[in-house]
């Protein structure tokens, strides 16, 4: 992909997040180190990383996904769910996830991402890629409890205020009975609905 160059490599990868093959977690890039028997081969290059805010590694290139995959919402530990969105910049594009390509969406706001808010959170944006998310019973209970909101796909969460959300945008809201009606104007998002939440928690 980078043409066995170290140096254009780095312009693409050093201060980004980047997806490990064999586990799934998320590294951040710190440098790309020319190796000592071979200093223009990419392939036998140590990238140093950092995993959450201790652990330090040196993995192989060949280690990594460039791609992280879909990003959606993220159920933050401080603020609840947000839904992660990647700016379109291309002259500063960077492989992976850096936080200055980054943003929360929520309703018609949206807010930067920044190192802080990626180390504390580095966990959930790792459950987020993985599509690792609690059931909507679960939801149900953490809104009822706290005023958080709180998401049971990439796509749909449920906000403390009982509101059904799609990708920060309220569409719909939470029965007493605890099934989700849509709006009418968004009814087209109904089979996405069923598909993510179960037929058994749409109201009819």
């Amino acid at each position: 992909m980078f043409n066995n160059d170290v140096d254009y490599a780095s312009s693409r990868l050093v201060n980004s997040y980047l997806k490990v093959k064999q586990t799934g977690k998320l590294a951040f890039v710190v440098d790309i180190l020319r190796s000592k028997a071979n200093r223009d081969s990419l392939a036998e290059a140590n990238v140093v990383c950092h995993f959450g805010k201790a652990e330090r590694k040196s993995l192989k290139i060949d280690e990594f996904e460039y791609s992280v995959g879909q990003l959606g919402y993220v159920n933050s530990f401080a603020s609840g769910a947000g839904y992660l969105v990647r700016l379109p910049l291309r002259r500063s594009y960077k492989q992976g996830l850096q936080h200055t390509q980054l943003a929360i969406q929520k309703n018609t706001s949206m807010s930067g991402v920044d190192n802080h808010w990626m180390n504390n959170n580095l966990t959930k944006v790792e459950e987020c890629l993985a599509a690792k998310y609690p059931s909507v019973d679960s939801c149900v209970e953490v809104v009822e409890e706290s005023d958080f909101d709180i998401a049971f796909s990439k796509n749909f969460a449920i906000s403390y205020q009982y509101n059904l959300l799609y990708k920060g945008y309220k569409v719909g809201k939470l029965t007493k009975d605890d099934k989700f009606k849509l709006d009418t104007t968004f009814n087209f998002l109904e089979q996405q609905l069923a598909k993510e939440a179960g037929n058994d928690k749409i109201s009819i």
